[in-house]
């Protein structure tokens, strides 16, 4: 859809040339040289795609019959099409919940870095207040040194 209205601001000359590519590349290098010359203008960025999920099971189902005998010409096929909207809506779920799951564990892993790096950083904060106070207090104790002292 984006690069339909893409195509659209494109003047006849430059379609043309995008049409006129032979590969990849070479439509790669021509859509490339056309940024570069347009700068000041923001490059198009595709929206990412998500997956819908499938159709709410509905609530009443109407032929319950599996594929046993004596079923009619159709109902094997209004069966084995229930259950394949059925099959495909747990594996949605399935990997929704996989997919919440891997993002909680990064973001758990991501927190439990970020202590470990504060925790560090602090120790080190301290390592490095701890030395400023003694120069300090030995800068201190020089100066006292120099000036009580008279040459």
């Amino acid at each position: 859809m984006e690069d339909v209205r893409h195509r659209r601001r494109l003047n006849a000359k430059q379609l043309q040339e995008e049409r006129n590519a032979k590969t990849e590349y070479d439509l790669a290098r021509i859509q490339l040289k056309r940024l570069q010359e347009n700068i000041d203008v923001p490059a198009p960025i595709p929206k990412r795609k998500t997956t819908p999920p499938p159709a709410e099971p509905p609530e009443m189902v109407r032929n319950v019959v599996g594929s046993s005998a004596a079923a009619g010409s159709a109902e094997f096929h209004i069966y084995r099409n229930n259950k394949r909207k059925e099959e495909n809506r747990q594996r949605y779920m399935e990997y929704v919940e996989k997919k919440e799951k891997a993002e909680k564990e990064y973001e758990d892993k991501i927190k439990n870095i970020k202590e470990e790096e504060e925790a560090r950083t602090a120790k080190k904060r301290a390592k490095r207040q701890k030395r400023r106070e003694k120069l300090k207090a030995a800068r201190k104790a020089v100066s006292f040194l120099l000036y009580s002292c008279s040459f």
